[in-house]
């Protein structure tokens, strides 16, 4: 009788730990929701542990001073996996949304930020924007200058180097659109000396190209003539037959092609961004 006593109150302690272990490791995977309290003033989010201490407060030190110059939280955050979190979603960048959501990211009444979010275990990331103000700073070019910037960086593991180009190149932005002039061209002020120059370079190499094929071409076209000096022995027995051929004007046909507008495209839930591996 003993025995089936401690043998039931053993099952029952088992199964009582293991309730318990389910238990935790169910809020240990919900925390977007237990982040949530401790947001307030807060810009850097470093759950995956990959910056230091004194990495941290310089860049959480810089959001602070752009949110109070601009108006904008410029947003970073790191995970271990975003897979094993709430929600349950299919990609990183709806998770980033539900996070900007449940974290009440966004400065003012149009809750205006951006969030930059490193999942590490599979190296995924996304960039999300938010607001009538940081939607117009970060337009659809703009977000992709900013990848180009973070990104060479974070393929070298260089996470605060890449972190700080992202903020350094978010204030040049921010900035932008403060004075009336969004940047929407592809090619940053400054850079259009450069890029006129590797025009010029590729638009040269291309003409010497053409030209030396124009002059083999030539050749070879005066080396088969000179085989022959005789009209005759190009002519077929049935003598020379010539057609006459009057070229008549009909009409001009003209191409034309849409151009998107300038600024940013949005989702049904209000934001933009971009996502994908680092």
């Amino acid at each position: 009788m003993m025995k089936k006593i401690s043998q039931r109150i053993l099952a029952l302690t088992v199964a009582i730990l293991a309730g318990l272990f389910l238990f935790f490791e169910g809020a240990g995977r919900t925390h977007s929701t237990v982040y949530a309290a401790e947001t307030s003033g807060q810009y850097v989010f470093d759950y995956g542990n990959i910056l230091s201490d004194m990495a941290e407060e310089v860049l959480q030190s810089k959001s602070e001073e752009l949110a109070a110059a601009y108006g904008v939280g410029i947003y970073i955050l790191t995970i271990d996996d975003y897979t094993d979190y709430e929600p349950a979603v299919d990609s990183i960048y709806e998770w980033s949304k539900s996070v900007y959501n449940e974290l009440g990211l966004g400065l003012g009444n149009g809750r205006d930020g951006m969030l930059l979010t490193l999942s590490m275990a599979d190296r995924d990331y996304s960039l999300i924007v938010y607001g009538e103000t940081a939607q117009t700073a970060f337009t659809d070019k703009g977000q992709a200058k900013l990848e180009e910037a973070f990104l060479d960086d974070f393929k070298n593991n260089e996470w605060k180097s890449g972190m700080t180009d992202y903020q350094a190149l978010s204030e040049r932005f921010l900035q932008m659109a403060k004075d009336g002039k969004p940047f929407d061209s592809g090619i940053l002020p400054g850079e259009e000396t450069k890029a006129l120059g590797q025009s010029a370079v590729w638009g040269g190499a291309g003409g010497i190209l053409a030209s030396l094929l124009s002059v083999f071409g030539m050749k070879s076209k005066m080396k088969n003539t000179g085989l022959q000096n005789q009209a005759d022995r190009y002519v077929s027995a049935e003598g020379v037959q010539l057609t006459i051929q009057d070229d008549v004007y009909t009409h001009t046909t003209e191409t034309r092609r849409s151009v998107k507008s300038s600024g940013t495209s949005r989702d049904s839930a209000g934001f933009s961004g971009r996502s994908g591996k680092f």
